[in-house]
């Protein structure tokens, strides 16, 4: 292939996922010819359609965009601005995301590589400690044997009941939750997600306060995003650099 023909598909191939983009774009923001581009991604990335990254990137792209299609040609029929490959690499992953967008869920499976381990309220504090340190885990989604979700205590919630209460290593992980409010701890701090949502809505969700007006520690994913499901992953708040590298670059 020659120069030419390179610089040639290369501008035919970035208008192609810039004009897939704008579609999605338009029919998301229910916007008319009269609604800028701009203004479109600015919706989308409001309504956690987009990350930052991802719409800053769009806007430099529409300048790009409106030199190829509207600026002047050479002999060559060639428009005087060609997007270098990086460039055109870059809007695809965008149109990726937009058209095919990665499940959360995919992220817990893939970066994870383990299902999560969840505890019942007859766990013991001993067994709790002993996960945290073997497993490294933080988050103890706790379920009722009929996998209905009771509660999510954290490490510093067991270290909040060792500090008020002492370490008595058979108290329950039931028994923290009853007398979680006598010591100031919310032990539902967390969204319910169905598998089928994505990493932008995660996103989303981790920036969205639960009912106690505090960010959430947890996201549990679900088949359906209720409560009286086994969980299926659980994405925290230390995960949100991890997502949005995934949905960026994908793997």
């Amino acid at each position: 292939m020659s120069a030419t023909d390179s610089d040639r598909l290369r501008a035919t191939t970035f208008l192609a996922h810039f004009n897939e983009i704008e579609l999605v774009l338009k029919k998301h923001a229910r916007a008319d010819n009269r609604d800028s581009f701009t203004w479109m991604v600015r919706q989308a990335l409001k309504d956690g359609l987009l990350t930052g990254n991802q719409a800053d990137a769009l806007v430099e792209f529409s300048q790009l965009r409106n030199a190829i299609a509207h600026g002047r040609y050479s002999k060559e029929l060639l428009p005087i601005a060609i997007p270098l490959p990086e460039t055109v690499e870059h809007i695809g992953r965008i149109r990726s995301s937009l058209t095919s967008p990665k499940r959360a869920l995919d992220f817990c499976l893939e970066e994870q590589q383990r299902p999560p381990i969840t505890f019942e309220p007859g766990t013991r504090l001993q067994e709790l400690f002993d996960a945290h340190g073997s497993d490294h885990i933080a988050k103890f989604p706790i379920y009722t044997p009929e996998h209905v979700f009771s509660a999510l205590l954290t490490a510093s919630n067991l270290f909040t009941w060792v500090a008020a209460r002492g370490a008595n290593p058979a108290v329950t992980a039931g028994e923290i939750i009853a007398h979680a409010p006598q010591l100031g701890m919310e032990v539902r701090r967390c969204h319910f997600l169905p598998k089928t949502a994505s990493i932008q809505k995660a996103l989303t969700l981790l920036s969205t306060p639960t009912p106690g007006n505090r960010l959430p520690q947890a996201l549990i994913i679900s088949e359906a995003g209720l409560e009286a499901q086994k969980p299926l992953g659980i994405i925290s708040g230390s995960d949100a650099q991890g997502l949005l590298r995934y949905i960026e670059h994908p793997i």
